[in-house]
């Protein structure tokens, strides 16, 4: 089962999930009718300004009114209304709010920059992310199937994007889901389980599925809604080679066997160590088995120092350097 393992469920997200059950809502959920009920929904041509929605009077003392993308796709529509629907809902959202909206809960794509927007429009992804594929609808789904699990989720009427997005949320650390372009080259979106290490596939670049799959101990690809989906399991720690902190004479031993000049206060130390403490500063050292992990696929992926993985004592390496960390 699935079961609901973010680590943090934001009030956005617990106030979906609040609505859900106090409504006693199942999927597909009727967003237009909840909508309605407390603002008037107009058509309108606002993708002609770059909008999705325009939503107006916003916990005033009047009636709300929303204008939403008249030429929008069906499912762009309900994850819009959805979306604008978290807005009416969480008390803390006030004034006039123009919406571009994006099923990311990162909030990429908002029309405004401005700090209190970003985060108003982050929020509204997470409500209606969560009100469209409830927790739970998921609950009893098998994470191990992705075929099927989105099968399911297909019937919620949302589009592939929204799906991934919701579908990576509740999963269990070390999933990927990237959606591709109708050529099956380009990521048009990414997902992450919460928890799960980067594989940096960016949005608008060519995925490169075999360097990916070097990090993954399962993959496959699931298509909805004529959309292409390519999902990876990968494992986010790693055993761990040594039990020493004592990770320099290790390094040196790696540079030089490559050709590096490995005096410690020489650039291609300070270049070759910076990987290791990026790989820190972004995870920490709670988790030291999951840190090696990171510092292993940072230099799996860095174009200038992946061939000291190749050496025999790398995994030493990254154990040790992992080790260091956490105990300083």
């Amino acid at each position: 089962m699935i079961g609901v393992v973010s680590p943090s469920v934001t009030p956005a997200q617990r106030l979906a999930d609040t609505i859900v059950d106090a409504l006693d809502l199942n999927p597909p959920i009727p967003i237009r009718d909840l909508v309605a009920a407390v603002a008037d929904i107009k058509l309108a041509r606002v993708r002609e300004i770059g909008l999705d929605a325009v939503l107006h009077g916003l916990h005033s003392s009047g009636r709300p009114t929303l204008l939403i993308d008249e030429d929008s796709p069906n499912t762009r529509q309900i994850f819009t209304l959805a979306h604008e629907y978290g807005h009416l809902c969480m008390a803390w959202h006030q004034g006039t709010l123009e919406c571009s909206v994006t099923p990311s809960e990162s909030g990429d794509g908002e029309h405004s920059t401005l700090t209190q927007t970003f985060s108003f429009e982050r929020e509204a992804n997470q409500f209606a992310s969560r009100l469209l594929v409830p927790k739970r609808f998921v609950a009893d789904l098998d994470p191990d199937d992705p075929v099927t699990l989105f099968e399911a989720v297909g019937k919620c009427g949302v589009s592939a994007e929204a799906a991934v997005y919701a579908v990576a949320g509740y999963m269990p650390p070390g999933w990927t889901f990237v959606l591709l372009d109708a050529f099956g080259t380009n990521a048009r979106a990414i997902a992450r389980s919460p928890g799960t290490l980067d594989l940096r596939v960016v949005p608008g670049k060519p995925v490169d599925i075999d360097f990916v799959g070097q990090f993954l101990s399962a993959s496959g690809d699931v298509h909805l809604a004529g959309s292409h989906i390519y999902w990876g399991r990968h494992e986010q720690a790693m055993d761990l080679a040594t039990s020493s902190v004592d990770w320099r004479p290790i390094l040196t031993e790696i540079m030089a066997a490559h050709g590096y000049d490995p005096t410690p206060s020489g650039e291609d130390w300070r270049s070759v160590n910076g990987v290791a403490s990026w790989s820190h500063g972004r995870v920490g050292h709670d988790d030291v088995n999951l840190l090696a992990n990171s510092i292993k696929q940072s230099f799996l992926r860095n174009t200038d120092h992946q061939e000291l993985t190749a050496h025999p004592r790398f995994d030493e390496f990254v154990s040790s350097r992992a080790l260091s960390f956490a105990n300083n």
